[in-house]
């Protein structure tokens, strides 16, 4: 993975074992819903036949020359389902914090299934352990027998970790980020103590920001 290359990654003890072991190299958190399609849909690369081919068409994602006109309009009805079900999800958000609030408690948000993580540094003095960790933080292969048949699929499965989180990840080609805007403060220095290294949580989106 070279340096301003981000990839998605499911949250599990594995994975963050495995970040651990590179956090000095790597900033991370919790993408949401903006972040996640504005990388795929503006940065987006996907494989197909041996190629990285940029997302910019459906047909890219269900590989199909087929029922065109079914087709959009099966895209378009999925569409717009995912959008009806990303509102609900934020409508009960709302309620649950507002219930939690009239109660004189707090809401906590449920635990994160997905991460974003970008690579910030190079591999000079760098462990050959942690090197190779790095190299598998790769992504490819192709869709259609899943049920992914568009960008939004895509979108959907990754944002929701779903059943077909693995595939519709190793589908996409690492994103490809610009240096950030502004710059970085202290690579070598962990976020928390002033620097951009390691977990960032939710201000991943921030820097997704700045780097998209």
């Amino acid at each position: 993975m070279q340096i301003f290359n981000g990839v998605f990654l499911k949250v599990n003890k594995a994975t963050m074992n495995m970040l651990h072991l590179v956090e000095p190299y790597v900033t991370y958190g919790y993408p949401n819903l903006k972040s996640v399609k504005e990388l795929i849909y503006k940065r987006g690369f996907g494989k197909l036949n041996k190629q990285r081919v940029a997302l910019t068409d459906n047909a890219i994602v269900e590989q199909a020359k087929k029922k065109k006109v079914e087709n959009r309009k099966l895209i378009f009805n999925r569409a717009k389902q995912y959008a009806k079900e990303y509102e609900a999800q934020e409508k009960e958000l709302i309620r649950l914090k507002r219930e939690a609030k009239l109660k004189g408690g707090f809401y906590v948000d449920p635990e994160a299934k997905l991460l974003f993580i970008v690579r910030i540094r190079g591999i000079n003095a760098m462990h050959p352990r942690t090197r190779k960790i790095l190299q598998l933080l790769r992504l490819r292969q192709a869709l259609g027998k899943y049920g992914i048949i568009c960008v939004e699929d895509l979108i959907h499965e990754v944002m929701t970790v779903g059943p077909h989180f693995k595939e519709a990840n190793n589908f996409l080609w690492p994103f490809k980020l610009k240096a950030p805007l502004g710059g970085l403060k202290k690579k070598r220095n962990h976020y928390v103590e002033g620097g951009d290294a390691g977990n960032r949580e939710n201000y991943i989106n921030e820097l997704i920001r700045r780097m998209n």
